[in-house]
């Protein structure tokens, strides 16, 4: 009860402009993932399914799930991970249509947003466990 009652006293108190702020800091946060994740190595492959590496990415703060942040304001973490999906589908398609681009673009999505998203909901399981 005090949690739902701070989460609603906080979340009353934040300015009108603080969905733009938070946008900023997640699309801050996922352009700040390691090389590798952003542009993974190519397959030798052109055939058959690549398979996604995942990796561990820590939320920019655990203090966003704790404050209730995330599952508030969930629809702009979608949005920005909507965004660099369409981002790397336009990427691949300006790269043409003679060879084949869905494998890389969902290899680099897997790789990327996937691994973003899954980081920023593990604060959900710290969150759980009271760490």
């Amino acid at each position: 009860m005090y949690t739902t009652l701070f989460h609603s006293l906080l979340h009353s108190s934040l300015p009108p402009i603080f969905p733009d702020y938070l946008k900023d800091l997640f699309t801050a946060s996922l352009a700040t993932l390691p090389e590798h994740l952003l542009e993974p190595a190519k397959p030798d492959t052109t055939l058959g399914d690549i398979p996604v590496v995942y990796h561990k990415v820590p939320p920019p703060s655990i203090h966003l799930t704790r404050l209730g942040i995330l599952p508030r304001y969930a629809t702009t973490l979608s949005r920005v991970a909507f965004d660099e999906i369409e981002r790397i589908a336009k990427e691949e398609a300006a790269k043409g249509w003679e060879t084949r681009r869905l494998t890389r673009a969902r290899q680099r999505v897997g790789e990327s947003v996937a691994n973003w998203l899954s980081g920023m909901f593990d604060g959900e399981s710290l969150k759980e466990e009271g760490t």
